[in-house]
């Protein structure tokens, strides 16, 4: 933890903090799916014709799915066009806005008042694929109720000094401590018995754990 910034300095109004959404991450996951269907689809065809293989013959009826999946993808693509979702950081009302946007759906919360934020940080979170693991890193805050909120998308590790920049930013904006991250460290959130508040802290969580059998005695 580093000690808590000044939150008086100078600078525009709104800070904007852009990232992807759930809602956001689905539409992209979907429209790429009916890209990749558009192109099996007569790769499939022209395969099957001239190769004969078994799992991939020939069959004229495929090709009716074609404008289908050309359809949906133009569809998720409108979709991803016009959702715009993000956080306004307001220097002046002290508060984080969450502004909503789907098609003609539009809405602008208070999202987090600065009082509310305890910290800021970067969390590190292991991902699994298959035989991999590896480290994925994000910035958080940390409300007063122990709460992380994603600041920015997950990055690999090549990316955690600016993400530690991005992090020092808002906690310099908030006027909060913030905790920079560290390779293969994770935000751990305790709660404070007399005070009623989080306690923040890194801990080290390394990607492959000891092995009990090799430590000696």
């Amino acid at each position: 933890m580093t000690t808590p910034p000044s939150a008086s300095e100078q600078g525009p109004r709104y800070i904007k903090v852009d990232l992807d959404t759930p809602l956001e991450t689905a539409l992209t996951f979907l429209m790429i799916v009916a890209a990749l269907v558009t192109l099996y689809i007569p790769f499939t065809a022209v395969v099957g014709l001239h190769r004969r293989i078994p799992y991939l013959r020939w069959d004229p009826t495929a090709l009716y799915y074609l404008p289908l999946s050309i359809g949906a993808f133009l569809v998720f693509l409108y979709l991803r066009t016009r959702t715009h979702n993000y956080y306004l950081f307001d220097r002046q009302r002290r508060e984080v806005i969450y502004h909503f946007e789907f098609l003609f759906i539009r809405k602008v919360f208070r999202y987090l008042a600065f009082g509310q934020i305890k910290a800021v940080g970067v969390h590190g979170r292991i991902r699994t694929a298959r035989d991999s693991r590896w480290y994925e890193y994000q910035v958080q805050l940390i409300d007063e109720q122990g709460t992380l909120h994603p600041m920015s998308d997950a990055k690999e590790l090549s990316e955690l000094p600016s993400l530690n920049q991005r992090a020092e930013n808002l906690a310099r904006l908030v006027g909060c401590p913030w905790y920079p991250g560290k390779e293969e460290h994770q935000l751990i959130i305790t709660p404070d018995s007399q005070r009623g508040e989080p306690i923040v802290s890194l801990k080290h969580v390394p990607l492959t754990p000891p092995n009990p059998a090799s430590k000696p005695g």
